[in-house]
């Protein structure tokens, strides 16, 4: 009884340090992860859900009835500051182009 006590004692505090390192290692993923949005954070978390939800709420998006298995879904979809999405040019380049490109097309007619 003596042995198994002690074998049951040392697989719980075996199960509890892989926990640990587990969360740990969310923890670091998840700092790593929001750092091109809100730089390095200056508080510790405890989980990587905090972490997320530190990141957006430092970027003012309100979490309230937002489950955390969401939050970094909802990070992935904010611009990253400093990038800029590439804009579609609207002038006649595009026009142009076309014209060139099929020289005889404005005599294409739309029967009916």
């Amino acid at each position: 009884m003596d042995a198994a006590m002690r074998e049951a004692v040392k697989q719980a505090a075996k199960d509890a340090e892989t926990a640990a390192i587990r969360r740990m290692r969310a923890v670091a993923d998840a700092e790593s992860f929001v750092q091109p949005w809100v730089g390095h954070l200056a508080l510790a978390q405890d989980s990587a859900e905090a972490v997320y939800r530190a990141a957006l709420s430092t970027l003012g998006i309100a979490l309230d009835g937002i489950h955390p298995s969401a939050f970094r879904a909802i990070l992935e979809a904010q611009p990253k500051p400093g990038l800029q999405r590439a804009r579609v040019a609207m002038d006649a380049a595009s026009m142009k182009s076309f014209a060139e490109r099929y020289p005889h097309a404005n005599g294409i007619k739309q029967l009916g």
